[in-house]
């Protein structure tokens, strides 16, 4: 009897024990029950594991050579000058029936809708006289709202030149899609001596910027020179047609209307180059060479809104007249294509046949390259010019026609008789003109 009561008493010690290890090993192994109703517990690591499979849908924390290579990114886009927008921007205004074309000031607007054109800072080209006198000015009287630049850009495509305001004009806040090209424009170029700014000469870029949603604002550099408070206040004016809330400046108030001047032709531009027009009024001897370089073609950004651009000019009595470089439109076949691509740069003719050079320059017009050639003009002042060929005057002509990079003339005339060294799809835009002294210009 004693031994079955010493038996119980052992068994109810050790049942605790055993119940504890079989608890501590299903907690470690659970058995799965389909049938079960209890709610499964997740566990954190195989979570996680999971997760790490799923990478598409977890955020990653940049590591610090990701941060650095972006800050980098971010420095090289300022050393190129290069200005993003967050958003596209459009002209949200009509002006169109102000536009005048007739005397200074030209004023060009784009049309309502139109996608406004990004830039970049940078300029390659010589800055007139008084540009920069100018642009301190509207610095004064505007540039509480708006940026005011003397060296933007508009890049198109490599080899080509980019399009570039004398002074820009950016809108800021309320004022942010507001972008005008300000020119100031002379009769003759005060070192080359090359007859400018011409009647009609100046539509393929009125066109391009009010095509890209830039308003267009031309005075006279005399206008600028003798009347600079009235050119200011006819500024303002614009700026008011756009925004009527705008406040014309007070010191701008009072001052009188500005003086229009017409337009000139050739004959009376020559007139003046040769009476040292432009030095006599600015009250000084010569004019002198500054020289710039900067990175041609275009980003991601630009490509996109580098679209052929759809004439937006609003003056009816010249729009359908305006042809525009950027659309000239060349086909090519796939094999054409693939010959282009592999055209070689700076191929030199060696020959004086006119007949040999026409065909060789008929292949640039057609593939769509640049020439470069030393010229001797009628008058036999010697240059060095880059041009972007566009077409022979007839068949039959030795007269070509294209568009030269030293007077950004787009329909500037060459007779291939007096060519000398031509080169096919040279490597370098360069260009001089050979005058009292002799001056070399890399654009």
């Amino acid at each position: 009897m004693n031994g079955i009561i010493i038996i119980i008493i052992l068994f109810v010690l050790l049942i605790e024990p055993i119940s504890m290890i079989f608890d501590l090993f299903f907690d470690i192994f659970p058995i799965s029950n389909s049938r079960s109703t209890s709610i499964p517990i997740e566990n954190p690591l195989l979570k996680k594991e999971e997760a790490n499979k799923g990478y598409n849908t977890i955020s990653v924390k940049p590591s610090q050579s990701n941060e650095n290579q972006s800050i980098k990114e971010e420095i090289k886009k300022d050393q190129e000058g290069i200005v993003s927008k967050k958003e596209k921007e459009f002209v949200n205004y009509d002006i169109s029936q102000y536009v005048n074309s007739e005397n200074y000031p030209v004023f060009k607007s784009p049309i309502k809708g139109v996608g406004i054109r990004s830039y970049r800072c940078g300029k390659a080209k010589r800055r007139g006289y008084k540009e920069q006198e100018f642009q301190s000015s509207i610095e004064k009287y505007f540039g509480h709202f708006f940026e005011v630049l003397g060296d933007a850009r508009l890049n198109i495509k490599k080899g080509i030149m980019p399009f570039e305001p004398d002074i820009a004009i950016i809108g800021k806040d309320i004022y942010k899609n507001i972008y005008i090209d300000i020119e100031i424009d002379e009769p003759y170029s005060g070192v080359s001596r090359e007859l400018i700014h011409c009647k009609g000469q100046d539509e393929t870029r009125n066109g391009y910027f009010t095509g890209k949603g830039w308003v267009v604002v031309r005075f006279s550099e005399y206008q600028v020179h003798t009347q600079e408070l009235e050119c200011l206040k006819y500024l303002a004016g614009i700026i008011k047609l756009i925004v009527p809330t705008y406040t014309i400046p007070v010191q701008l108030k009072n001052i009188a209307d500005l003086e229009k001047e017409c337009l000139w032709d050739t004959i009376q531009a020559s007139k003046w180059e040769k009476e040292k027009y432009r030095e006599k009024y600015l009250g000084i001897n010569r004019f002198y060479i500054v020289e710039n370089d900067i990175e041609q073609g275009c980003n991601e950004e630009e490509l996109e809104e580098e679209e052929p651009v759809v004439s937006t000019i609003v003056d009816v009595m010249q729009k359908d007249s305006i042809k525009t470089r950027e659309n000239k439109e060349i086909k090519h076949t796939q094999e054409e294509k693939s010959i282009i691509n592999q055209i070689p740069t700076d191929i030199e003719i060696g020959t004086n046949d006119v007949n040999k050079i026409k065909t060789y320059i008929e292949f640039a017009i057609k593939s769509s390259v640049n020439i470069k050639f030393n010229y001797r003009n009628s008058n036999g002042i010697k240059s060095l010019r880059t041009l972007e060929p566009i077409k022979f005057e007839s068949p039959d002509s030795l007269c070509l026609i294209g568009f030269c990079y030293l007077t950004q003339d787009p329909e500037r005339k060459f007779r291939i008789d007096r060519m000398t060294n031509i080169i096919i799809n040279p490597s370098k835009i360069e260009d001089w003109r050979e005058e009292c002294d002799t001056y070399k210009i890399i654009l």
